[in-house]
């Protein structure tokens, strides 16, 4: 079962050099009510896109439907990603290609804590479709 799943967009240097936030995170285009926010955390620039913990859901009555929990959960996310790709159909494609011809790598991270050896992640097409027009790729490692 899935306890949490964190969707980023970041960009990065497989050197190590830093990312000044006028390379990236300054050209972006926030908005105060857009769910997308720019991460306060140590490592590379990124903007958190959707955070969804199975813990939200507690609420949801399972009293005639045990999956409904889970259920909930994964309606979520799929909202959440079909938000975010509103939000990147938004975004400068230019940006993320200048990012690539200097050697930075720009990407989709989705970080997550399962506690069984199995999760299902559906990724909505609409979601899909936007990063392949950004050129991002998709990264998944869960328990890291």
């Amino acid at each position: 079962m899935v306890e949490w799943l964190e969707f980023s967009l970041r960009a990065w240097d497989r050197g190590g050099d830093e990312i000044a936030p006028a390379e990236f995170l300054d050209q972006l285009l926030i908005a105060p009510d857009d769910s997308a926010t720019v991460a306060e955390a140590p490592g590379c620039p990124r903007v958190r896109l959707l955070s969804v913990a199975l813990k939200d859901f507690d609420h949801v009555d399972i009293t005639d439907d045990a999956g409904a929990r889970c259920e909930a959960f994964a309606a979520a996310v799929r909202q959440g990603l079909i938000r975010a790709a509103g939000w990147l159909a938004r975004q400068p494609p230019g940006l993320f290609e200048e990012l690539r011809t200097t050697g930075r790598v720009t990407d989709v991270f989705v970080g997550g804590w399962i506690d069984q050896d199995q999760f299902d992640l559906d990724l909505p097409a609409e979601f899909l479709r936007a990063c392949g027009v950004l050129g991002l790729s998709v990264s998944i490692c869960t328990n890291d």
